[in-house]
């Protein structure tokens, strides 16, 4: 009877010491501090040289926040400018998008200091470059143009009927 209880207990106590370890490997995977939040885009898409406005909060404050488009296939990194955060961590700018950036998907990124003023934070949102595509403005005047062609190419045709029946006339006058 001893042995048994004995049994159960090393029993308890693995299976305490294997649950303890499964929990311990999975607070360990989680980051410290973990990064909250997003940065916010003032659109999703755009052709290369639009301006959108970035920004994200939780950084140092009055610390520089550094902003940056990062392309999702070859990793390619382009800094769009600098930020300041205000005094409670928030940081915002205009930005113009490259026009030598070429249509595809990204991140746009705001690199600073978290609000714990020790730690990195890096804050992203997708954002995708368009394609350039020409704008058709105004009307249509072709067919505007042709009938004004048409309309002078008629009225030459009847100078010239008109004066040659008049010569013919006056011919058969004499």
């Amino acid at each position: 009877m001893r042995k048994r209880i004995c049994m159960r207990a090393v029993g308890v106590a693995l299976l305490a010491i294997v649950g303890m370890a499964g929990l311990a490997s999975a607070q360990t995977s989680t980051p410290y501090p973990p990064q909250e939040g997003q940065a916010t885009v003032s659109g999703t898409a755009g052709i290369a040289g639009s301006k959108v406005t970035v920004s994200g909060e939780g950084f140092c404050p009055n610390s520089t926040v550094t902003i940056r488009l990062v392309a999702l296939t070859g990793g390619t990194i382009t800094t769009l400018g600098t930020a300041t955060a205000d005094s409670s961590g928030r940081a915002s700018k205009e930005v113009t998008i490259p026009t030598d950036i070429k249509a595809g998907s990204y991140t746009i990124e705001l690199v600073g200091t978290g609000s714990n003023c020790s730690a990195a934070r890096v804050l992203g949102a997708r954002y995708t470059v368009t394609a350039k595509v020409l704008v058709k403005t105004g009307r249509n005047f072709a067919p505007w143009i042709a009938a004004a062609a048409g309309a002078l190419l008629l009225g030459v045709v009847l100078i010239v009927v008109a004066r040659a029946s008049k010569r013919r006339g006056a011919a058969a006058a004499q």
